[in-house]
């Protein structure tokens, strides 16, 4: 779900014996306050242990600004040593009682550009909400990544779902959210038609 955003769709990467080559674009609002040429991918990986070099490539061909993964699987001790090329770790959510899941945002972006919300990241549960929250302070951007258990609540979700986004609005800047909701999209099911109707009060949906 994606909210008063554009995305570039141009690659400028190349990938030369392992290594990302990037000539990284400016990340501007134009005249009329709309994002262009930031690059943000969410990837649900079941373990980032096994998937770094995949998700290495992948950056490498999208020029990421910012990758937004889900179900990384580690606790906080391991993954705040992880880069994924240049992609640094900026902050996460790690489970203390269960296995699994688990939500993380990396960038290239310097720390200084970057706020970590704690008043969202505080919002999780285990199973039910698992966010990563940081701003994007020259943009005015907040940016989410989410997961949600398919053995979680999904009252629950909903919840924290609506908190989330009554706290960004009030914040009254442009916003991404990202991740899994493990909610079927595809079918008539009346979760998918509850969560669409949610981020409609709240944000210009559209999707990505």
């Amino acid at each position: 779900m994606i909210s008063n955003t554009r995305r570039s769709s141009s690659l400028n990467d190349k990938v030369t014996n392992g290594k990302c080559n990037s000539k990284k674009e400016n990340n501007i609002l134009d005249n009329n306050s709309k994002m262009t040429n930031i690059k943000i991918c969410h990837q649900n990986c079941q373990s980032l242990f096994n998937k770094i070099g995949i998700l290495e490539n992948m950056s490498c061909d999208l020029n990421l600004d910012f990758l937004c993964i889900t179900e990384h699987w580690m606790d906080y001790n391991e993954i705040c040593k992880y880069s994924i090329n240049e992609l640094n770790y900026v902050t996460s959510y790690c489970r203390t009682t269960k296995a699994h899941g688990g939500s993380a945002i990396f960038t290239r972006y310097d720390v200084s550009q970057i706020k970590i919300m704690d008043d969202i990241n505080r919002l999780s549960v285990e199973l039910d909400c698992e966010i990563a929250c940081v701003e994007i302070l020259n943009l005015k951007l907040v940016l989410v990544s989410i997961y949600r258990s398919p053995n979680g609540t999904v009252d629950r979700f909903f919840e924290i779902m609506e908190k989330l986004l009554s706290h960004i609005n009030r914040l009254n800047k442009q916003s991404v959210i990202c991740g899994d909701f493990n909610i079927n999209f595809l079918g008539d099911d009346k979760n998918s038609v509850n969560l669409v109707n949610l981020f409609s009060m709240y944000l210009e949906v559209t999707n990505a």
